[in-house]
């Protein structure tokens, strides 16, 4: 990669970048929230990894 390649990405991040950070906060964003507590358990005569719900 030429130095002006490197430049022109980062020159099309940076816009992204402002563009972003300069947005409405009026508007509602939604986050996914992903929660989970992993246990090894045995499964038909395996040890599996797994997640487990830990009541909260």
């Amino acid at each position: 990669m030429t130095a002006s390649q490197a430049s022109n990405i980062t020159s099309r991040l940076d816009r992204q970048v402002k563009e972003f950070r300069s947005r409405s906060m009026d508007v509602e964003y939604p986050v996914p929230w992903v929660d989970a507590l992993y246990e090894k358990a045995r499964d038909n005569g395996k040890v599996r990894i797994i997640a487990v719900d830990h009541g909260q």
